[in-house]
C-alpha cells in the first residue's frame, strides 16, 4: 500500500505543478520594467501583485477609455504612459509620465482613470490579492495606452480586399514561463 501511495505521489506532484503555470505580466518584463519602456520599474513584490490583477484593470480601463474625437478626426495616433500609485487603500496621484501623442488625449486619460480609480482599486483588494500585505503592493505602478488608426486605402492595398474590423472585448492572453 505504502509503495502505491509514494507512486501516486510521484505521478501526481509533477502533473499538479505543470496545471500551476505562474502568470507573467504583458506590461512588465520578469524584472518588473515596463516594456514600453524599460526606465520605469515596479518592485518584485508589486509585480506579484499585479500579475493577478492586470487583466482585470486593463480590461476594464479598455472598456472606458476612449479615441477623442478631435484627435480621431486629425489623425494623431500614439502612445501615453499614465503613473498611479497604490497606497493606503488609495489611488492616488495619477499622472502622466510620458507622451508621444498631441491632441486632448492626455486629459481624456487622466479623467477616464479618475473617473475609475475606484474599480481599479477593488481589483488591488480583491479576495486573488487579499493575501498580500498592503506594504507589499504600495508604489507607483505604470500603464502605457496606445492609440492607433488604420489607414482604410492603406489596408486595402495591402490586402487586396475590404477590411472589416471589429474589435472585441478586451482579452489578455496569459503568456506561462
Amino acid at each position: 500500500m505504502k509503495k502505491i501511495v509514494y507512486f501516486l505521489i510521484l505521478i501526481i506532484l509533477p502533473i499538479s505543478s505543470f496545471a500551476q503555470k505562474p502568470r507573467r505580466s504583458q506590461l512588465y518584463n520578469e524584472k518588473g520594467r515596463l516594456y514600453a519602456d524599460t526606465t520605469l520599474k515596479i518592485s518584485p513584490e508589486q509585480l506579484h501583485s499585479w500579475t493577478l490583477i492586470e487583466a482585470n484593470v486593463l480590461g476594464k480601463l479598455a472598456n472606458s477609455l476612449t479615441y477623442p474625437p478631435a484627435s480621431f478626426r486629425n489623425g494623431l495616433h500614439g502612445k501615453i504612459i499614465i503613473a498611479l500609485e497604490y497606497d493606503n487603500n488609495l489611488i492616488k496621484n495619477i499622472r502622466v509620465v510620458s507622451r508621444k501623442i498631441g491632441g486632448d488625449i492626455e486629459p481624456v486619460v487622466i479623467k477616464t482613470l479618475e473617473d475609475n480609480k475606484n474599480i481599479i482599486l477593488q481589483e488591488f483588494k480583491s479576495p486573488q490579492t487579499s493575501i498580500e500585505v498592503d506594504s507589499i503592493t504600495r508604489g507607483t505602478y505604470f500603464i502605457p495606452i496606445v492609440f492607433q488608426q488604420l489607414n482604410f486605402a492603406q489596408e486595402v492595398q495591402k490586402n487586396h480586399a475590404l477590411p472589416i474590423i471589429k474589435v472585441s472585448n478586451p482579452i489578455i492572453i496569459w503568456i506561462t514561463k
